[in-house]
């Protein structure tokens, strides 16, 4: 993991962790793992790196500095393998927890970001669990099986959605398609 992974990956756990998309940067210098980056003001290390990139962005509010990501996709992304790494034991109901009970704004794109990579490992159950469960769970599921459609042969997909039937299959069957014709029509404009 590079210098700049590592800083990206720290300041998404500690989001997750502190349920804020945004983090004072007081609290960062502080941070055993990434406190060297953030307090070196050369302009090559790797805190200073991604702000001028323009992946991190400093604001002021209430008169401290804060952080944040400037792209949300690349925050989605990068929270979906925190979310990965910190589940791999905890499995499906974890990631449930996390959509009921922590109030970041964006954990709903990260439970989606994991669960895409677990389709990408050919690895179906944990959202198959999740379409089962409901509420919050089949909200971020819809997105997730879309890629399952575009990258397994809809077959298989549909065996494992349907091999225990309940209404939430159709639910999220319904919102599936819309998603994948949205690509369409933004590849095609």
């Amino acid at each position: 993991m590079t210098n700049n992974h590592l800083l990206l990956y720290r300041l998404a756990e500690l989001m997750l962790e502190k349920q804020q998309h945004i983090l004072a940067l007081d609290d960062l210098f502080e941070d055993e793992q990434i406190g060297s980056f953030v307090r070196s003001i050369q302009i090559d290390s790797p805190y200073q790196q991604l702000i001028f990139e323009g992946v991190l962005t400093e604001t002021i509010k209430e008169e401290r500095v804060m952080v944040t990501f400037t792209v949300e996709g690349y925050f989605h992304y990068v929270m979906g393998e925190v979310i990965e790494k910190q589940n791999l034991v905890h499995e499906s109901k974890a990631l449930k927890e996390l959509l009921e009970n922590n109030q970041l704004r964006g954990i709903t794109e990260g439970v989606e970001q994991c669960l895409v990579r677990d389709i990408e490992k050919n690895d179906l159950s944990r959202l198959m669990w999740l379409i089962d469960e409901g509420g919050k769970a089949l909200e971020a599921s819809a997105y997730p099986l879309a890629q399952a459609f575009l990258i397994h042969p809809i077959e298989r997909v549909m065996d494992e959605l349907l091999a225990d039937p309940s209404d939430n299959d159709i639910k999220v069957l319904e919102k599936a398609p819309e998603i994948s014709l949205s690509w369409v029509s933004e590849s095609s404009s």
